[in-house]
């Protein structure tokens, strides 16, 4: 269910997943010989010099087999599903009996910071690491130690991260007094921390920008200087945080604290960095040891009433926070609306179509995933420091509209990474109020001619045509002079006795990109949906230019206000 939610949500263009984009770039990349090489980062060129995520490499052969992002979803929501597989047999183990193990299995895929911070989140390396960490920690505490400490090795391979999470359970170890295996995990742990921090990562980070400290890594650390700088930050953070991972477990977990210090490594760096990141992705490795930690709390319970009322107790919180704020359906924070289709769906599929393979590409964030394969792809809105922006103008623009920060990000008229203020502009085409294409290859229309409104703009072509939602009125612009304001695309349905059914204005851009902007030369495409009750009635379309707040009309040469066109034609 997970896997078809987040496929759908994303199919639907209705999640800005950056991230998610990013990693399908990078084994793009990495599968076309350039390892780890992305333009999606915002600092750098490499994801070495943000994350040592080898667990990428064994991917990369996969995914070029089949290039599908979806797949990539799958493969997180299956290794997230067998996570719970340690927590099952550990209770089998410590619990006994058939309804227990189950009831805990439940009680963790129901618990919403499993929701929040992972499955929603698509793909990240780290989630991976769920399961050679629980499966390891599995063996250690039943005593198979040289197999869970081989497991538990593997993950930092994985994704760096998880390296800390190795490190609380060499603790683990060394609280049980096994004393070599324990050194052993915190030792490479420690080492390999070191490695990635202070040499991988800062030999692939840009010289410019960096930040004062020249390290990224020690600089999520900025204001820790002091011992009071590091225990403001932890009371302000920790309360809020801690109940949000403890809470579904009914606080069991720390009754067996031998058991979750596995889980304190990450949790007090998350806690003390400058993102205050633990209700985030980066928290996976931790949420397998809390539910194994809760096993081993329960199991210290005496079997009988308090051990039914203690794991009745959990399953109630999973269920209720679940219903509070899970993003899975049922739970709170579900949005069923994340996966429905709807105009930008239509819209996203229609611009996406018509985009080349190999073309250079800007796109919002929920168009990205599905232009991740190429070379050139970058985020917009985003200014992009000196040497990581696109190093000539691109080829193509795919931008939502329908977000008031995006509209005003790409309309700012002072910034030159908008493609609106690019010279010579871009030809534009504007899918209703959905989708802005920039490109220099202009839509065609199917009737041309070359009507001029007040000698500022001429209509060079349109097309009507039945669509599945009703009809589309194509329109193709070009301006031949700057207006002093901002004038009004007016078109009107009429019936066959001529009657108004329908008035529709524009441009879809007159918000954040008014006619008073477009340049001499500036070519736009209007694609505009008419209802299906309207679009059959509709015998002809009346068009014409008007000022809205002067009352000025754009004339056409011979004097009229307005340009019939045969719905029919």
């Amino acid at each position: 269910m997970t896997t078809w939610l987040e496929v759908a949500q994303t199919a639907a263009f209705h999640r800005y997943l950056h991230d998610f984009a990013l990693y399908v770039n990078i084994l793009w990349n990495t599968a076309h010989g350039r390892p780890f090489a992305t333009t999606l980062l915002r600092n750098d060129a490499s994801h070495l010099a943000e994350h040592v995520a080898l667990g990428l490499l064994p991917l990369t052969p996969l995914y070029a087999l089949d290039p599908d992002p979806r797949l990539l979803i799958a493969l997180q929501q299956g290794a997230l599903a067998l996570a719970g597989a340690p927590i099952y047999l550990l209770a089998h183990r410590r619990l006994g009996g058939a309804w227990p193990p189950l009831l805990l299995l439940a009680a963790f895929y129901l618990a919403p910071n499993l929701s929040e911070a992972v499955i929603s989140r698509a793909f990240y390396p780290v989630a991976l690491t769920t399961v050679p960490l629980g499966f390891g920690t599995y063996w250690l505490l039943t005593g198979r130690t040289r197999r869970g400490v081989a497991l538990a090795l593997a993950a930092p391979l994985i994704e760096e991260t998880s390296a800390l999470t190795v490190f609380g359970l060499g603790l683990l170890l060394l609280l049980r007094r096994q004393l070599r295996p324990g050194l052993l995990l915190c030792g490479v742990a420690a080492a390999w921390l070191t490695l990635v921090s202070l040499a991988i990562m800062p030999a692939f980070h840009r010289d410019q920008p960096l930040p004062t400290t020249g390290n990224r890594v020690v600089d999520k650390f900025n204001g820790l200087q002091t011992p009071l700088g590091a225990w403001n930050r932890l009371s302000e953070r920790a309360p809020r945080n801690l109940s949000w991972l403890l809470l579904p477990t009914g606080g069991l977990a720390l009754l067996a604290p031998q058991t979750l210090v596995a889980g304190l490594p990450t949790t007090a760096v998350l806690l003390l960095t400058d993102g205050d990141d633990v209700q985030s992705h980066r928290i996976a490795p931790v949420i397998p040891m809390l539910w194994l930690a809760t096993v081993e709390g329960l199991a210290l319970l005496r079997a009988g009433w308090r051990r039914t009322a203690a794991l009745a107790l959990v399953l109630a919180l999973a269920v209720l926070t679940f219903r509070d704020r899970s993003w899975l359906p049922g739970g709170g924070a579900f949005d069923p609306d994340l996966a429905t289709r709807d105009a930008l769906t239509a819209a996203m599929e229609r611009a996406l179509a018509v985009v080349p393979t190999e073309a250079s590409v800007g796109a919002t964030s929920n168009a990205l995933i599905p232009l991740a394969d190429r070379r050139e792809v970058y985020t917009v809105p985003e200014v992009y420091p000196p040497g990581l922006g696109p190093r000539q103008r691109l080829e193509w623009y795919v931008l939502d509209v329908t977000r008031d920060d995006y509209r005003k990000a790409i309309g700012a008229p002072d910034d030159p990474s908008s493609p609106l203020n690019a010279r010579p502009p871009y030809a534009l085409w504007l899918l209703d109020d959905q989708v802005l294409v920039a490109s220099d290859r202009p839509e065609q229309v199917d009737h041309a001619m070359a009507v001029e409104f007040g000698g500022a703009m001429r209509l060079e072509g349109y097309t009507i045509q039945p669509t599945a939602a009703g009809v589309s009125v194509r329109l193709r612009w070009q301006a031949l002079k700057r207006l002093p304001r901002g004038f009004v695309r007016r078109l009107e349905a009429l019936s066959a006795d001529g009657a108004v059914l329908a008035t529709l204005d524009g441009p879809a851009t007159r918000s954040y990109y008014p006619t008073s902007r477009w340049p001499s030369g500036q070519i736009v495409v209007e694609d505009i949906s008419v209802e299906p009750g309207v679009g059959r009635q509709a015998v002809r379309y009346r068009l014409s230019w008007l000022d809205p707040k002067a009352g000025a009309v754009l004339r056409l040469p011979d004097g009229r206000d307005a340009l019939l066109l045969d719905a029919a034609s």
